[in-house]
């Protein structure tokens, strides 16, 4: 058991420290208000963990497809209530509501289990005011979550959005994509591509699946335009998977205050299509994730607050590093958001203030009492430098190296020497000795 929730712990490390500098990787173009001041993007598809048995590990991703879903393939029929929660390999997409006051510690805590205990914390939870016990969001990175149901009511109801196909604040539509049943959403700001089949009976919650028919480069041409679109997945209702292409319900991260043995999901049905219905938590749905369209901004100023009181250190160094390279990734707009940039600016100056020039212990010098010999001689003694090398140059033409620069000709030499740092100390400027043969 440790060593299966260790790797599970691993994996979950792994893809949050992967993302932290792509927050936003596997989001679709759209933004969609889930409030009068918050937007977001959603995932590119419906969570899925791949659980490997000769591994015994488990991966959380993305659907590749939005219309992709296992239903009643090997994965979702395979979970049992016992670590390691599969009976053999697979792919599971659909999971329990497993409330904070749960002791599940293992992929459990996920809602991945066949257990129905509920009303305690030896299962789903006991509190009928509870949060999540986690997120998925957090299985996949910075900033990715399940949305609440004040959010998904604001953005199936209330949100306003532009004119598609003579309805105004176009919110959904029912139909199939590639051979799929599921609810479209239509983005805040949207231009139906031309040339694709317009859509019919828009925020109609009694239409039809069939209603609205897409697939190929017609859907691909609306989802490049913003457009979600959320199979109907089906449910575990305790028993079995069942209303594969009927069912349409997604999890919600909000509790069903009513009692302690459910929550509440989005749902699609005959006639109706909301964001507050409940369901039992032991039932297994559908999780779509969403991420804020601030969340790059987000994860900057993240970054730059974690840099700290600036040192002459590594640490400081790649902090510093790590939060610039990511606002120089961001567009105008993102960065405008960024509220704490003169932090950044700041540190970075700090950091050039604090940097030491390379230290010279012991400086080159003269060779003194040369005599012509018609011979090259070395006109230096070579010096020592720490944090860095010294390079020398004859004259003010030459090139700098790392050789001793001789001569021949008797006269007068003027050799010069820098060191070339490393460690991030500063180069020293330019000096100079003369010498005569």
């Amino acid at each position: 058991m440790k060593r299966r929730l260790f790797t599970l712990f691993i994996a979950v490390v792994t893809s949050i420290v992967a993302c932290w500098g792509q927050a936003v990787n596997g989001k679709l173009p759209g933004a969609f208000s889930v409030s009068s001041t918050k937007q977001v993007y959603f995932s590119a598809g419906n969570l899925q963990a791949t659980y490997d048995a000769t591994a015994d590990t488990w991966t959380w991703a993305f659907a590749g497809n939005q219309w992709d879903h296992i239903g009643n393939a090997v994965g979702n029929t395979s979970v049992t209530n016992t670590s390691p929660f599969m009976s053999g390999s697979g792919t599971v997409d659909l999971f329990g509501w497993v409330g904070a006051s749960s002791t599940w510690d293992g992929v459990n805590q996920y809602g991945i289990t066949s257990s129905m205990t509920t009303e305690d914390t030896d299962g789903y939870g006991n509190s009928a005011t509870e949060g999540l016990k986690a997120d998925w969001g957090g299985l996949i990175g910075f900033g990715w979550y399940t949305m609440t149901s004040d959010e998904w009511v604001y953005l199936l109801t209330l949100r306003e959005t532009g004119t598609v196909s003579g309805t105004p604040n176009a919110r959904f539509c029912k139909a199939t994509v590639n051979d799929k049943a599921g609810l479209v959403l239509f983005p805040d700001s949207y231009t139906h591509p031309g040339g694709v089949t317009a859509p019919t009976n828009i925020n109609d919650a009694g239409s039809a699946f069939n209603d609205n028919t897409w697939s190929g480069a017609g859907w691909t041409a609306m989802e490049t335009a913003g457009c979600v679109f959320l199979p109907a997945a089906g449910r575990y209702n305790g028993t079995t998977i069942e209303r594969v292409g009927t069912f349409c319900r997604y999890w919600t991260s909000t509790p069903y205050n009513g009692n302690a043995t459910e929550a509440l999901r989005m749902s699609v049905h005959a006639t109706d299509v909301s964001g507050d219905h409940n369901e039992e938590r032991y039932d297994r749905l559908s999780v779509r994730l969403v991420i804020p369209t601030t969340a790059e901004a987000d994860a900057v100023v993240a970054l730059i607050d974690a840099i700290g009181t600036v040192t002459f250190s590594t640490e400081s160094k790649d902090k510093i590093t790590a939060a610039r390279e990511a606002y120089d990734a961001l567009t105008s707009d993102q960065k405008a958001q960024v509220s704490n940039y003169s932090t950044l600016t700041d540190a970075e100056a700090a950091y050039e203030a604090l940097r030491p020039f390379a230290p010279i212990t012991t400086a080159p010098a003269a060779v003194e009492n040369l005599k012509y010999t018609g011979a090259a001689q070395a006109l230096i003694t070579a010096g020592v430098a720490e944090h860095g090398a010294l390079q020398y140059k004859l004259g003010a033409d030459g090139v700098y190296g790392d050789g001793i620069p001789t001569a021949t000709d008797a006269e007068t030499y003027t050799v010069y020497y820098k060191v070339v740092a490393i460690d991030d100390y500063k180069d020293t400027e330019e000096s100079s000795i003369e010498v005569s043969i």
